[in-house]
């Protein structure tokens, strides 16, 4: 049987843990996630069927979990008191309760609630199990107050990872010996794709020339914090460059890698781009040519267009775009905000 401090330690575990975790490990079931693990323990402790926890926002239900046979949520869960435990006896509202149920509410924040409801057959929870719930009372507001702190934390945090990505970013932290001690997600992957840089779990890098692992090992054991970064152009097509620096932290002097490997239009879906652009997707595909390189000439070549052809297009283009020439598309494109958010092509 668990004690009361595991199930408070469960209770905040659960309010840490991301959704996507695996179950408790010492449960030894299929808990799912840190909220169904939670109330395993608590059902198994309480010797009830079923364990359901909501969050609720007025009367509407935004986050719901359970474990076994849970009970629904009451109609009427604004008319229920907080910090009260009901029975199925008590709880406000007409409808048919013909099993034992026990259910607390406590606000979460200003606007939200949470109801916490046990639900088992035939003969009536102990008192002993009322007890349990009233002492968890008080810490339920404050698990999931902190469970949406953190949730919101993660998606800024996420939000921040993918406008990185998107602009083609990343960063790593280096030891004087070259090898990888952090990274940003992606960045393993922009140094393996054009630069050729393979990061191995110990975080020791294999380079597609040994060149590129000295002149790594130069700028890192010559790099002094105030100092300029120094510059490692790793891939040409795109370009792919790394900025090296040392850098004062609270944790220490670091080496920081700032990488960014330049965009390619041509893995922008034409759809995003015309719509983006107020262009046909004809237009588009021209337009994403120009943008990585290539001169009119050579587009029309890869179009299959004729020259004429193509020139009276990329006019038509300047025309729908409001710009002056081709370098006011690359502009145009280059320096907007297409890229953000955007679903890459292979």
């Amino acid at each position: 049987m668990a004690d009361e401090p595991e199930i408070l330690n469960a209770l905040f575990a659960a309010a840490s843990r991301a959704e996507s975790l695996p179950e408790d490990q010492r449960l030894g079931r299929d808990a799912g996630g840190g909220w169904e693990a939670f109330l395993a323990l608590l059902a198994e402790e309480t010797r009830a069927e079923g364990a359901a926890l909501f969050l609720t926002q007025q009367d509407q239900i935004e986050h719901g979990w359970q474990v076994g046979a849970a009970p629904a949520p009451p109609e009427e869960i604004l008319r229920m008191r907080t910090s009260r435990v009901y029975s199925q006896v008590d709880l406000p509202g007409l409808w048919q309760r013909d099993s034992p149920i026990r259910a607390t509410r406590c606000n979460v924040g200003a606007d939200r609630s949470v109801l916490l409801m046990l639900q088992r057959r035939g003969e009536d929870f102990r008192a002993i199990d009322g007890s349990q719930l009233s002492t968890l009372t008080p810490y339920l507001g404050p698990a999931l107050s902190t469970w949406l702190r953190l949730g919101q934390e993660r998606n800024r945090a996420q939000r921040d990872r993918d406008l990185l990505r998107d602009l083609g970013g990343g960063w790593l932290v280096f030891s004087t010996t070259g090898a990888v001690q952090e990274a940003s997600e992606g960045a393993a992957e922009l140094l393996a794709g054009h630069a050729g840089w393979r990061i191995a779990s110990d975080g020791r890098i294999t380079f597609r020339e040994p060149a590129q692992g000295s002149a790594l090992l130069q700028v890192l054991q010559g790099a002094r914090p105030g100092q300029p970064p120094a510059v490692l152009r790793l891939a040409d097509e795109p370009v792919t460059e790394l900025l090296v620096s040392a850098e004062e932290t609270r944790a220490g002097r670091v080496l920081l890698g700032r990488l960014r490997q330049a965009p390619a239009a041509a893995r922008l879906a034409p759809e995003r781009l015309a719509a983006h652009c107020g262009i046909s997707l004809s237009e588009a595909r021209l337009v994403q040519l120009l943008c990585d390189g290539m001169s009119i000439a050579d587009a029309a070549a890869r179009l299959g267009w004729t020259l004429e052809t193509t020139r009276s297009t990329s006019k038509r283009i300047f025309a729908r775009m409001e710009v002056t020439g081709q370098t006011g598309v690359l502009r145009r494109v280059l320096g907007g905000a297409v890229w953000l958010g955007a679903e890459r092509r292979n």
